[in-house]
């Protein structure tokens, strides 16, 4: 049971099924981040289907033509280009360098800052 990458990215359109893209971790080395709105967007990301099962369908249409569908079954949903990242000093969890604050090398998700990162809130 082997994958074949899909390269038809440039042409997908995932208006009704992107959520769906946000539950795939990258499973290229050192990576393991899962596909964002951003990779979505700027379309970084590879499809990988199934080797094995793929099937084309047939619907005839009310006007009496046909029209023809290829359905792949998705094995993988890795990035093109793997985005920067850390891993956090507190739960040790990997996050995108834009969502952690960190010093010489000690990077801190939201959750874990210790209180010199966090902004303080005055009441009045």
């Amino acid at each position: 049971m082997g994958a074949e990458i899909l390269k038809l990215t440039r042409w997908t359109n995932f208006e009704k099924g992107e959520k769906h893209l946000k539950e795939f971790q990258c499973s290229n080395p050192g990576c393991g981040l899962f596909i964002d709105d951003k990779d979505i967007e700027t379309k970084n990301y590879q499809l990988w289907v199934s080797d094995y099962a793929n099937d084309i369908d047939k619907t005839s249409l009310i006007s009496g033509q046909s029209c023809y569908s290829l359905n792949f079954w998705l094995r993988a949903v890795d990035h093109q280009e793997c985005p920067e990242s850390e891993r956090c000093q507190g739960c040790w969890e990997k996050f995108r360098m834009n969502e952690l604050k960190g010093k010489n090398d000690n990077w801190w998700c939201q959750d874990c800052q210790p209180t010199a990162f966090k902004k303080e809130v005055k009441h009045e």
